[in-house]
């Protein structure tokens, strides 16, 4: 099962391969406008014609370009071109094992991404990086990596770039069998591609659900999310792919017990394989076919699959086909009675197993190693994030008080002011109430006055007439008087 996901794997981390008229094709037409071009883009078209050469598998012409990248980049000073071709140099050295130096050309394209803010650029280092400590069981340090890429990524929107990386981080998590974080990190990368028009990358985010559902068992998930794969890559003519899918269907359709279908999507994988010379995928589906046949015990079709697998195996020295080839037919000849052959290729077998398992084991000890510092790290960072939450309940509860004291100091002072200005309008009332009542008493004063006024002036009056009649009475006496006399 293992070896299975690993080949799906594959095409996650290379994207989909198109057919090499493609690429052929692309390299001709930069070529062709070298003459009339400009030299940092003549830095781009050198580039550009390596990545073509190393998805041909032309190394040799891959780094000539690349090389021819790298000069002109220097010479003229071109800090991007110059990163991008160390990048290509890096990938290649990968390519051809040489890790030491693919590692020294990612650092080197790195420090001058870096030394121009490219964040692009620093995501692109940063992610070979990851897939050089993935690839060497380095999962912690891979994670590391691949998580700093995923920043920058992030920092630069591009989302294309968000979703690889977002994949890688799957792939690790496979690797530690942190399915749930697997999963989670692919669904990540399946929604931001759906956004993308790119129907080959949307394929491989499918493909590698199908890839996580199908190691725990979940077979009809696997194929679910497999035939959404198939769809996308027969649409988009990616002819490895869709091997891929027809190979990944099959071992699903085997594992429920649909030998039929099954035997109907291997043979399909196998047409595509042969046709466009993909030995390593053919070699493995001849494997998973015969054990097909060997289930159905027809025998004589399994030995004559794992026959072709063998040859396969042994031509291109894929040592741990050839150790699955020589278990298989092993198992076959055993049951079929065939001692000798049996014994031959159990003694083929046990060889290669003794020679890779000491490399397995070490992988093992290194993946529980890092499992082991992953872990670690896990913890400390949920020690850190304690602290962080401690911290934050504990301003969240000062705030909290802060908030109380000012309430309750604003709530008093409210009632405060409410009680003054309940007693300033009292005042006013009873101030309005005063001037009302001296503006009465002032005007009853002046009614007592005027009536004052009119009594006196009454008995003015009265006296003048009193004093009138007096007069009048004097003088009829003095009158009276001279008529006496």
């Amino acid at each position: 099962m293992k070896k299975t996901a690993t080949y799906i794997v594959l095409f996650l981390v290379m994207g989909a391969s198109a057919q090499s008229t493609y690429f052929t094709s692309k390299i001709d037409s930069l070529a062709r406008l070298l003459s009339a071009a400009a030299d940092t883009e003549k830095v781009t078209i050198y580039n550009k014609i390596s990545e073509y050469h190393q998805k041909l598998s032309q190394k040799k012409e891959a780094m000539e370009f690349a090389n021819k990248a790298l000069a002109l980049a220097g010479k003229i000073k071109f800090n991007k071109g110059h990163a991008i071709a160390y990048n290509n140099v890096g990938l290649i050295c990968f390519g051809e094992g040489d890790y030491a130096r693919a590692e020294a050309y990612y650092n080197k394209a790195l420090e001058i991404s870096k030394s121009i803010n490219n964040y692009v650029g620093i995501a692109g280092s940063l992610n070979n990086l990851g897939n050089l400590e993935e690839n060497n069981g380095n999962y912690n340090k891979a994670l590391d990596h691949f998580l700093k890429a995923l920043d920058y990524e992030e920092k630069s929107n591009d989302r294309r770039g968000i979703a690889i990386v977002m994949n890688n981080i799957a792939i690790v998590y496979s690797d530690l069998g942190d399915t749930k974080n697997e999963l989670a990190y692919n669904y990540k990368a399946l929604e931001i591609r759906k956004t993308i028009d790119d129907p080959v990358y949307l394929a491989a985010s499918y493909n590698n659900l199908g890839v996580t559902y199908l190691s725990i068992g979940n077979y009809d998930s696997a194929v679910f999310y497999y035939q959404k794969a198939l769809y996308l890559r027969q649409k988009a003519g990616d002819k490895k792919g869709l091997a891929a899918s027809y190979h990944n269907i099959a071992i699903c359709q085997k594992n429920k017990g649909n030998y039929s279908e099954a035997e109907e999507n291997y043979s399909q994988a196998i047409s595509i394989q042969e046709k466009i010379g993909d030995m390593d995928g053919l070699s493995l589906t001849y494997v998973n076919f015969g054990r097909l046949y060997f289930e159905k015990r027809d025998f004589r079709k399994s030995i004559e699959l794992f026959k072709k697998a063998l040859a396969v195996s042994r031509e291109l020295n894929y040592l741990d086909n050839l150790k699955d080839a020589h278990e298989a037919l092993y198992e076959t000849y055993e049951i079929t009675g065939d001692h000798k052959n049996a014994l031959y290729h159990h003694v083929k077998y046990t060889a290669l197993k003794d020679s890779l398992i000491n490399t397995e084991q070490a992988q093992e000890f290194t993946r529980i190693e890092m499992q082991h510092g992953f872990d670690k790290q896990k913890e400390i960072e949920r020690i850190d994030q304690a602290k962080k939450d401690a911290i934050t309940q504990q301003e969240k509860r000062m705030q909290q008080l802060i908030i109380a004291a000012v309430s309750v100091v604003l709530l008093v002072m409210l009632v405060f002011s409410f009680f003054i200005y309940r007693s300033y309008k009292e005042k006013q009332r009873a101030n309005i109430i005063i001037t009302q009542q001296k503006q009465e008493v002032e005007n009853q004063k002046h009614i007592v006055e005027e009536k004052q006024k009119e009594i006196l002036d009454s008995i003015r009056y009265a006296k003048r007439i009193q004093s009138s009649l007096l007069a009048s009475e004097k003088y009829i006496e003095r009158s009276l008087k001279k008529l006496k006399g």
